[in-house]
């Protein structure tokens, strides 16, 4: 099942192809007033799988930075699904793969619903981040792998209420790991909590180096499984991969930072894109007599209309 047979291969093939194609000849002025097709500047996990596991990277290592920032603690889960699930199980009931990631997905949903995480969104103030990745056994059924950040002091009673909440919903715990040390730190070093999370990552991303689909891309892309999924933690993607052009607005974290105190918004049902910053002005009237001059000041970082005049340059 996870082997993908030619017949899928030469489908999944010819529909990418008609993708390209399609994007390719669809084009549009962008913020630099240059003509560009849409593939070109395309981010997907199948068309262009070089530049978006580069994305993904970027958004893992972001992330990694603002749970540090925050003194989380980084915990690494495998989830796998129950026997109904599973051809080889008696009590299979012949769900597809597509339908098993769905499944995961729900009752992850519900985990993070469990009153332990609206008690730490509480005290903590922020909502809770994580990074999934969907890896296919080798009978083609999905088990999820995630990474979870928690304030250290709750790492006991989370462990307690995942076990709780899967084995309530008939999962077996053979299936369910809860991993809390790694090596070298939590957060650095090359077997750290980062590097853990990649392994799992480069298993599904193999294509991205060589360019070539591997069994895998093509699983996930026969069966439309996203393959990586992540908390809405950072700055939009819409919004990054607009601006990300200009290369004084390619650091997500700081990007992140900026949005989260409004510094960053969008305007104009989001035909807009427009930044606030404080602009400092020196002025010298003599060696002795020095006035800084301080102003908030916007500029747009996108506009979906260049005809239009925009009153943020006016």
């Amino acid at each position: 099942m996870y082997k993908m047979d030619n017949k899928k291969k030469i489908y999944i093939d010819e529909k990418i192809e008609k993708n390209k194609t399609f994007l390719k000849n669809l084009t549009f002025y962008n913020e630099d007033y240059k003509l560009v097709n849409m593939f070109d500047s395309d981010l997907n996990a199948n068309l262009s799988p070089g530049r978006y596991f580069a994305e993904v990277n970027n958004r893992v290592n972001t992330m990694f930075k603002i749970a540090k920032e925050l003194e989380l603690s980084p915990i690494f889960l495998t989830i796998t699904a129950p026997g109904e699930y599973h051809p080889s199980s008696k009590k299979y009931n012949g769900f597809k793969p597509r339908e098993t990631a769905l499944y995961l997905s729900d009752i992850w949903r519900r985990f993070l619903n469990l009153m332990i995480f609206r008690n730490i969104k509480k005290n903590s103030g922020h909502k809770m981040i994580y990074i999934r990745v969907y890896e296919p056994h080798k009978s083609g059924v999905p088990h999820l792998h995630a990474m979870l950040f928690i304030p250290k002091q709750y790492l006991k009673d989370v462990r307690e209420k995942f076990y709780e909440h899967y084995l309530k919903y008939g999962f077996k715990k053979v299936g369910l790991h809860f991993k809390i040390k790694f090596d070298n730190s939590h957060f650095d070093g090359a077997t750290g909590a980062i590097a853990y999370i990649l392994k799992y990552m480069n298993k599904t991303f193999r294509s991205a180096k060589n360019g070539v689909m591997s069994d895998e891309a093509y699983y996930f892309a026969y069966y439309g499984i996203r393959r990586f999924i992540t908390s809405q933690t950072l700055i939009p993607l819409w919004i990054y991969r607009k601006i990300k052009h200009n290369e004084n607005n390619r650091d997500l974290f700081q990007l992140t930072k900026e949005y989260k105190e409004g510094h960053i918004y969008t305007c104009f049902d989001k035909e807009y894109i427009v930044q606030r910053y404080l602009k400092k002005e020196r002025i010298e009237y003599d060696r002795d007599d020095i006035e800084i001059n301080i102003s908030v000041e916007e500029r747009v970082l996108y506009q979906k209309n260049h005809f239009i005049i925009d009153q943020f340059k006016r």
